[in-house]
């Protein structure tokens, strides 16, 4: 995937080049060590076959990236490199759409797999980057404070926002309002306040009534009840998480170290699907999909107990209120919180560079060059 070796390659050479004063080991290292290697730990000593050591590939690798990463001080490239990433992937799938739309004369923009295969990246995932990059070029234009540089960075988050409400990311789209909202009342002009408020309540009409995929995809019913009801019957997470949090009720559960094989929580949701599913199309949907908890906080107290998610809180909230962070850092930090709420981000790749991008590092001092 382009997207997190970019991310890598970047990072790898970036601290190559950082040859002072190279950080080896720290408290919020120590803490990201023993989160890493907890559920190796536990293997090792609480079963009788040990797992293979690939099944741990995602928890080294977030050690592995952020000692690296934690070393470099031009964090700015990082970021440039995470926004041209995600252009990148945005283009690619615009071009994707386009060429699909003129095969078949139809685009599946509502809630169907087709349109990850055409993104390539899962639709959280992208529209997530997409909002993240979006408060980055903000960034940057205050930066860089530079009227011909400004109406580009500003054209790409038109192009960024535009390709959100396409997709018709769900998440992504609320964020995206959430942050505009938030810089509407930073200013603090009352007057500006009232004019924004209701020019943004009438376009999210306007978005909401024009486009059939947005109420398909937010399941807007004729009535408050017929959407709550279409929700809780087409919505996994419903699901997934009365599944998950009745493995706490499990003997085999332990509240301090969660389960002692970490295989066991997704064993136990495809059994939970299975018995407690009654239609069997929408039973053998989830069977096939094999969904995972599809909340990270809920994922590692099953895996690992009260002790991992001791740490895991830790390893998110380290800094957070000993640092002077800027409203970018913060914006980022709690959309990446809320992120992880409704995303398993440690069972891929990109989800643990996002991690360690969007979290960790948001704590070092903001690069003013």
């Amino acid at each position: 995937m382009a997207i997190p070796n970019i991310l890598l390659v970047l990072i790898i050479v970036l601290f190559i080049l950082q040859r002072k004063n190279t950080i080896w080991f720290s408290n919020y290292i120590g803490v990201a060590f023993a989160f890493g290697c907890i559920s190796l730990f536990k293997d090792i000593l609480l079963t009788e076959q040990p797992n293979d050591i690939t099944e741990y590939k995602f928890s080294l690798l977030l050690i592995f990236v952020l000692v690296v990463g934690i070393n470099i001080h031009n964090y700015i490239w990082l970021e440039i490199g995470f926004v041209l990433g995600t252009l990148s992937a945005v283009f690619r799938a615009i071009y994707r759409i386009v060429n699909y739309y003129f095969l078949n004369d139809v685009i599946p923009f509502g809630n169907t797999s087709g349109i990850n295969e055409l993104i390539i990246i899962d639709r959280p995932y992208i529209g997530f980057m997409c909002v993240i990059s979006i408060i980055f070029l903000s960034k940057f234009m205050k930066l860089r404070k530079n009227v011909r540089t400004n109406v580009l960075f500003t054209l790409c988050q038109i192009i960024l926002v535009t390709f959100i409400y396409l997709i018709t990311a769900r998440l992504a789209l609320m964020m995206i309002c959430c942050y505009f909202i938030r810089i509407v009342f930073k200013k603090r002009n009352f007057k500006k306040i009232k004019t924004w408020g209701v020019c943004i309540f009438c376009l999210g009409l306007i978005f909401l009534l024009g486009n059939k995929n947005i109420k398909e995809r937010f399941y807007v019913g004729g009535s408050i009840k017929t959407t709550v009801n279409k929700l809780k019957d087409y919505e996994p997470r419903f699901t997934i998480w009365k599944c998950g949090f009745e493995q706490q009720k499990f003997d085999s559960f332990s509240l301090l170290f969660g389960f002692s094989e970490i295989k066991e929580v997704q064993k136990n949701l495809l059994q939970c699907y299975y018995e407690i599913i009654d239609k069997k199309s929408k039973r053998d949907y989830y069977l096939k999909m094999n969904f995972n908890m599809h909340n990270q906080f809920l994922d590692v107290f099953l895996k690992n107990g009260l002790l991992g998610l001791s740490l895991f809180l830790c390893l998110c909230f380290f800094w957070f209120f000993k640092k002077k962070l800027s409203f970018e850092q913060r914006i980022v930090i709690f959309f990446t919180i809320i992120f992880l709420t409704i995303e398993n981000l440690l069972n891929r790749q990109l989800g643990t560079y996002l991690l360690i991008f969007l979290i960790p590092f948001k704590y070092k001092k903001e690069d003013k060059q």
